[in-house]
């Protein structure tokens, strides 16, 4: 193939031109902003995405004026429209949900174990079949003690995670529960027994679940594998575990005497590496960590959500918010950081209550005084027409010359 020297020059030009300046040209902000409003006597507990129905799907309660229904809320990723609400049944009264799994195959929560019997079980329920729940945790006994008092964790792909306690002590001798959909396993995670132990979150197949052991005087993050074995992390005084990436790969928490929001990475090695949230200050116009606060989600692309004492409501975190190339600096209020980028206006006291990341797309739980929302952010960059035109240009560049 002949190029003529015309083209050849051309060439040579426009494509240094084109690479230094595309960046310019095509579209560097997110995609489209939807929200959705669910109402003012809903609020939101955790999110999921049910992918087979290409659903969003929350987990929460209906405020019935005086009581609240524990509940199961799906929203159609398609038309952002189609809204469905089911009531999670219990085995006795006093339902409370504490979480959905990432792929919103199952909820976890509590109820009393009969109408007859006011001991609190842990259960699980397919969602798919919220009015019939799995028994997932009793009373057991372990190491002399008798665990008793349930809380409910949260859920994984095939089961869920919680925290049993000796109800004459239960801040001093606790334990974890682990229900296995699988193997419809009822079983304790014995291999970690101390004071203070929460289970807080666990990953999307259920190999990572984090939560935190300790008193006020020293607080470490903890990590369980699948089968119960648990390692300690402290990084400072007050080292919290309070969330996992579907992926396992990251953790929220705090860390420090100012429980600033941190994400955590653990290595192949077993080694952890932290860095804590900054935000600007609007007074001194300097960046300055989180404080009093912990990042409650975080989405296996690193985005990061929590409440703190630096914000009235809820805040955002990624870490290309520190790059050059980015509009913000620093995490951001969770109301400012949707305006920005989408010209939606939320609620000035909104919280975020979960995040899920499906295909680019972040999913967001918000509860605020005026009502629930699930908002959902594109976070793929478009490309402008500028950019699209680049494969037109260059055909007609190289184009052969006629004989």
């Amino acid at each position: 193939m002949r190029i003529t020297l015309y083209r050849y020059l051309t060439f040579c030009f426009f494509v240094p031109v084109f690479c230094t300046f595309i960046h310019f040209f095509s579209s560097s902000a997110p995609g489209q902003v939807s929200v959705f409003n669910a109402g003012g006597q809903i609020s939101f507990v955790d999110i999921g995405f049910d992918y087979a129905n290409n659903e969003i799907v929350a987990v929460g309660n209906v405020d019935n004026g005086g009581s609240e229904t524990p509940s199961l809320f799906r929203l159609s990723a398609a038309d952002n429209i189609t809204f469905s609400t089911s009531a999670l049944t219990g085995l006795g009264p006093n339902v409370e949900v504490a979480g959905i799994s990432p792929g919103a195959s199952y909820v976890a929560g509590t109820s009393e174990a009969s109408s007859t019997d006011s001991s609190v079980v842990g259960l699980a329920w397919q969602s798919s079949d919220p009015a019939n729940p799995i028994l997932a945790a009793t009373s057991f006994t372990f190491g002399g003690y008798d665990f008793n008092f349930i809380f409910a964790g949260d859920a994984f792909d095939g089961g869920v995670v919680g925290t049993a306690a000796d109800a004459l002590d239960p801040f001093a001798f606790v334990n974890g529960y682990r229900y296995d959909a699988a193997s419809n396993s009822i079983a304790a995670q014995p291999s970690f027994f101390g004071s203070g132990l929460s289970v807080s979150d666990t990953n999307a197949d259920g190999t990572v679940t984090v939560g935190a052991s300790g008193d006020f005087g020293q607080m470490s993050g903890v990590i369980f594998d699948e089968n119960g074995n648990a390692t300690t992390f402290s990084t400072g005084p007050f080292t919290q575990f309070e969330s996992v990436s579907p992926n396992g790969e990251l953790i929220g928490g705090s860390d420090g005497f100012d429980f600033n929001p941190t994400v955590f990475e653990v290595g192949p090695d077993g080694t952890i590496e932290e860095e804590v949230l900054f935000a600007l200050n609007d007074l001194t116009g300097q960046l300055e960590p989180l404080q009093f606060g912990s990042v409650t989600g975080i989405s296996d692309s690193g985005f990061a959500i929590g409440g703190s004492d630096s914000f009235g409501g809820g805040f955002i975190w990624n870490e290309t918010f520190n790059g050059i190339d980015s509009q913000f600096l620093g995490a951001q209020g969770f109301v400012d950081w949707v305006a920005a980028i989408g010209g939606q206006t939320l609620p000035a006291d909104s919280t975020v209550a979960g995040i899920i990341e499906r295909d680019g797309i972040l999913h967001f739980a918000v509860n605020s005084g005026d009502g629930a929302f699930l908002v959902s952010v594109n976070t793929i960059p478009e490309p402008g027409s500028f950019a699209l035109s680049f494969p037109v240009v260059l055909c007609l560049c190289l184009r052969r010359k006629k004989a």
